[in-house]
């Protein structure tokens, strides 16, 4: 059988840096494993191929600079996914620490049309025994991974008396509605 080499754009190498400003008319590409259809028949993407459980953390690969075929490689070695340090020596990828899914189904998405989504959650408060809803902001950060130097994830804030809060991706959170504002 033959097997696709993982590709060298893709490993961070020492000289590189954290992109803290990411172009909001770049994309996101974000490759998905279910076998259900991703679009609708109006063409419009399943509420199941993004997670909403999973959207603080969203892993997703930037275009550019990252390239289509590049979803098509999932690293199985948990190590490899761990986040890149600047500085740090490039990854050596085995054979052993990836595959190559020919078939996968992804999607994109316009950075800037993430920034436009109106999203609230609710919350529960334990010690006043209620729910309350929160407005969130939805950013994109740029988070290499000792195998994907392109690699993006979604981050979630709150407000909470003026002061911005980040919910990480072990912060339970319900309800979440999103509302595209702009086209």
């Amino acid at each position: 059988m033959f097997l696709m080499m993982y590709p060298a754009r893709l490993l961070p190498q020492k000289n590189c840096i954290i992109i803290k400003n990411i172009d909001p008319t770049h994309h996101l590409i974000r490759g998905v494993d279910f076998t259900d259809e991703i679009f609708d028949d109006d063409g419009e993407l399943q509420a199941d191929a993004i997670e909403l459980k999973r959207v603080p953390g969203f892993s997703t690969n930037k275009i550019p600079f990252s390239v289509i075929d590049d979803i098509k490689f999932r690293v199985t070695n948990g190590e490899k996914n761990k986040y890149w340090n600047p500085g740090d020596d490039p990854a050596v990828i085995s054979d052993e620490d990836y595959e190559y899914l020919p078939d996968r189904k992804f999607f994109f998405l316009k950075i800037s049309d993430i920034y436009a989504v109106d999203a609230k959650a609710t919350r529960y408060d334990q010690k006043k025994k209620h729910e309350y809803e929160v407005n969130l902001e939805i950013t994109v950060s740029h988070k290499p991974t000792i195998s994907n130097y392109w690699h993006c994830e979604f981050d979630l804030f709150y407000k909470d008396n003026d002061t911005k809060n980040m919910i990480n991706p072990t912060w339970q959170i319900g309800g979440i509605s999103c509302v595209k504002t702009t086209t």
